[in-house]
């Protein structure tokens, strides 16, 4: 066995090899990555304002595309599908709306809203009358536009015209009735306008002197004043009708009290036997003072009993 056996390899070799290993590149190789330096600063307001102006007309887009769905998705119900595809893709294809040339400077003016409105009925406008020609176009499929051919109308086609001439009644009303509220909130906000001018013009009218000043302010001390000794005294009155007030035990002590007494007074009348009823009646006569002789004759009789029993 002793003479089978190696000695063991020397470790100076393995650890030159993961030194070796471990080290950095040569330094006479060339690095191939280059960093490249921008030295010029960006203009990040400008950078920004393109931005916006790039989302602003992207949301434009989706607005007027999810318009443009919302009206076929609409009507769709009101009419089948055409053969010819040709007013389909016509249809389908984005409507072109003229919108006003925007220049990247710090001149740019963003739109106004009259010429917001105006593309708004531009293209309401194209809309109609592509309307218009598809249900024409339904109604009778030989249908072009540059000739105007004489069919006789079926029902399908009247109620599908009528359908159309109801959505478009619609449509008008709901436009006009947006019109009319934008006017009224712009009413509104020219009344308050004028509203807040004059109370402005009131304070700063230089008319007044100080003395009718003074005195404006004097008047109103005192109707304050006025005011505040009234509060106080409503609020002694309502604090001394609470005082006077007993407290509910106190209260429900003499209610018992008071039906104790009755209950005694009616255990004696009837140990006596007399009717309470009568009594109560004898009393309410003397009290009234409103009877004749002969009930005085009666009463001083039932008096004498009484007192007999007694």
């Amino acid at each position: 066995m002793l003479c089978l056996a190696t000695e063991p390899e020397e470790p100076g070799p393995q650890k030159e090899k993961r030194k070796s290993k471990n080290r950095g590149p040569n330094p006479k190789e060339e690095l191939t990555f280059k960093p490249v330096i921008n030295q010029k600063v960006p203009n990040f307001k400008h950078l920004q304002k393109r931005f916006q102006e790039q989302l602003e007309q992207k949301k434009e887009q989706a607005s007027r595309g999810k318009k443009l769905k919302q009206f076929i998705q609409s009507g769709s119900s009101f009419y089948r599908p055409q053969k010819d595809g040709k007013l389909s893709q016509h249809l389908a294809r984005k409507l072109t709306v003229c919108k006003p040339f925007h220049l990247h400077s710090s001149s740019s003016q963003p739109l106004s809203e009259d010429d917001e409105k105006k593309d708004q009925e531009d293209l309401f406008q194209n809309l109609r009358r592509l309307w218009s020609l598809h249900w024409r176009a339904q109604s009778c499929p030989d249908f072009e536009p540059s000739l105007g051919a004489q069919v006789m109308p079926t029902k399908t086609s009247d109620k599908r015209q009528e359908a159309n001439r109801l959505l478009l009644m619609e449509w008008e009303r709901r436009e006009q009735q947006e019109k009319h509220r934008a006017e009224l909130r712009r009413l509104k906000a020219q009344h308050m306008q004028r509203e807040v001018a004059k109370c402005l013009a009131t304070y700063r009218n230089k008319g007044y002197s100080s003395a009718s000043v003074q005195r404006r302010r004097e008047e109103l001390r005192r109707q304050e004043k006025q005011r505040m000794e009234e509060y106080m005294i409503q609020l002694q009155e309502i604090q001394d009708r609470v005082e006077s007030r007993p407290y509910l035990f106190e209260r429900v002590m003499q209610t018992n009290a008071r039906q104790a007494v009755e209950r005694r007074f009616s255990k004696v009348l009837a140990a006596l036997g007399i009717d309470e009823e009568m009594l109560w009646k004898h009393a309410a006569r003397q009290s009234s003072g409103r009877y004749g002789i002969q009930d005085m004759y009666q009463s001083t009789e039932s008096l004498e009993e009484i007192q007999n029993l007694i």
